[in-house]
């Protein structure tokens, strides 16, 4: 299981460091998880 992840992950950073625009976007999306997370745990 844990070297699924592994290969799984390194398979992300390589497409990553192919494509810089959809590191931006994994990014953006995370960001907008740790907001709305937030805004539920405010509210």
């Amino acid at each position: 299981m844990i070297d699924n992840i592994n290969s799984l992950m390194s398979e992300v950073i390589s497409s990553i460091c192919r494509n810089p625009e959809l590191f931006l976007a994994v990014k953006t999306f995370q960001i907008i998880n740790n907001l709305s997370y937030l805004t539920r745990f405010l509210l």
